[in-house]
């Protein structure tokens, strides 16, 4: 009997540490499962923010690539411009020469008063085409200047956009 009541002691003193145990590994799961959880939430939250960060870098670089074609269109642009002025510059020379041609024809020879008139009649005649020329490039190139401030106007308000956003992504 006294080893009964020392084994049913032990059976209860075992069973309270096993119920008590029990408890501990519940309290544990329960701290796991939050635990688990939370890092759950945090990984979604992770995704959630790279899948906004790689739709703002993807809608950048859609931006980046019209500007960049834009600045491609701006270069040709340019090179015909460029093409012009080339042109204008040997017109210019040429006429130069053409007028410097005429001078040394004036003061070398003794020429009569007709052909006189008629030499200075001929340069004042270059001499306006030249001027109407030259008037219809200045009238060209300012319209190019005024287009040109407006598009610096769009670019930079573009640009202040982008630096803006690449704020907000860092």
């Amino acid at each position: 009997a006294d080893r009964l009541m020392r084994y049913s002691a032990k059976l209860v003193s075992d069973k309270n540490w096993l119920t008590s145990w029990f408890q501990d590994s519940l309290s544990k799961r329960a701290e796991f499962d939050e635990q688990c959880r939370l890092h759950l939430s945090d990984q979604e939250r992770c995704q959630n923010i790279c899948r906004n960060k790689i739709a703002a870098l993807e809608a950048e670089q859609l931006e980046l690539q019209a500007l960049c074609e834009t600045q491609e269109a701006e270069e040709m642009e340019l090179k015909d411009r460029l093409d012009e002025a080339l042109q204008q510059q040997a017109a210019t020379e040429t006429h130069i020469q053409r007028l410097m041609d005429q001078m040394v024809k004036l003061l070398s020879v003794n020429p009569s008063a007709d052909s006189v008139k008629t030499h200075v009649s001929q340069v004042v005649a270059e001499l306006e085409a030249s001027d109407e020329r030259l008037t219809k490039q200045l009238t060209g190139i300012q319209d190019r200047l005024e287009a040109a401030k407006t598009d610096n106007i769009k670019v930079a308000t573009k640009l202040s956009e982008e630096q803006q956003r690449t704020k907000r992504l860092h």
